[in-house]
């Protein structure tokens, strides 16, 4: 049997490119979890302090459709597409009933069901880099913005202003999108409940730096802290954070052409082999270990697209 043909080059390509980048996922990965025990564990000292009880949170069952609405709902949310009071479960039965109607009308007209899989597959990709991309966006103008909500929380609290008072004035002279992130809190704020806006604003937030600050007020309400000198130190793990996180976009930044290139490379060879090789037609979708092989390089495609941009990502949100 000949490995090395047209009919198994996209296999072979994708196995490549998988290998290329999953050590450098592993070692990110690696990394990042132990910054995540960190946090977490000054999180849990913050709570020890301010008399709180520390549960023990264990991972529960993973549903697959809970999943599948998450990840759609949370990302077109993430880019500022919908709203967040949309509820997850029905962007993502939307989603599936798109996919369900587009992929049906596809197989109908080419009268393969392999075929169809491939427009349903380049879609998904375009749709997940560009949502990837306006996340990235976003996220960059979020991260500049909590900077100066500091600076304003902290200059409120230097001119002897309560945290109540400061977190509310802060929140007012801070436009979108880190205002849509705070606006919950400051509703809640509103209505005279402090301390539940100061924990659903922990509890909802993706920035670090926002955490640590509610739980430096939760700390400062309990034990007297000096909240002003706080914020200071949480000022100054921003700064460090931006300057190491220049230095990782330089360096990855060189990995994201090949990373494009890869993602449209592969599907062209396998259109371009299974259109103009007669013999690469007459391997797939006629049996089932061609089944098996497609299901196997789409695994393999997809998953190595999904590392490769985990690695090229921007990290943290500190």
């Amino acid at each position: 049997m000949e490995i090395f043909n047209y009919a198994n080059a996209p296999l072979i390509v994708t196995i490549i490119m998988l290998i290329t980048i999953l050590g450098t996922f592993l070692f990110i990965k690696r990394n990042r979890n132990s910054k995540n025990r960190i946090t977490e564990q000054f999180m849990e000292q913050l709570d020890v302090m301010s008399g709180k009880e520390v549960s023990s949170s264990k991972k529960a069952k993973i549903d697959i459709g809970k999943k599948w609405n998450d990840i759609w709902g949370n990302s077109l949310k993430k880019a500022g597409w919908i709203s967040k009071d949309i509820d997850n479960q029905r962007v993502g039965f939307l989603v599936a009933s798109i996919t369900g109607i587009f992929y049906l009308l596809v197989t109908l007209i080419s009268r393969n069901i392999g075929i169809a899989l491939m427009p349903i597959i380049a879609v998904y990709m375009f749709l997940y880099l560009f949502l990837e991309k306006a996340i990235e966006d976003r996220e960059e103008i979020f991260n500049e913005q909590v900077p100066i909500f500091l600076s304003v929380f902290k200059a409120n609290i230097r001119a002897g202003e309560t945290a109540i008072r400061a977190l509310s004035n802060a929140i007012d002279e801070t436009d979108s999108p880190l205002y849509d992130e705070l606006k919950p809190a400051r509703a809640l704020i509103d209505v005279g409940s402090f301390q539940s806006a100061i924990e659903k604003l922990r509890r909802d937030t993706e920035s670090e730096a926002l955490r640590f600050l509610c739980g430096c007020i939760e700390l400062s309400t309990v034990v007297g802290a000096n909240l002003e000198h706080q914020v200071e130190i949480i000022e100054e793990m921003l700064d460090s954070n931006r300057q190491l996180k220049r230095k990782l976009k330089v360096a990855i930044s060189k990995n994201t052409p090949l990373v494009i290139l890869s993602a449209i490379l592969i599907p062209a060879v396998f259109l371009f082999t299974y259109i103009f090789n007669e013999q690469t037609r007459a391997f797939w979708f006629k049996t089932p270990l061609s089944w098996v092989a497609f299901v196997l390089t789409m695994g393999i495609y997809l998953g190595g697209v999904f590392l490769a941009k985990k690695v090229t990502k921007k990290t943290g949100k500190f």
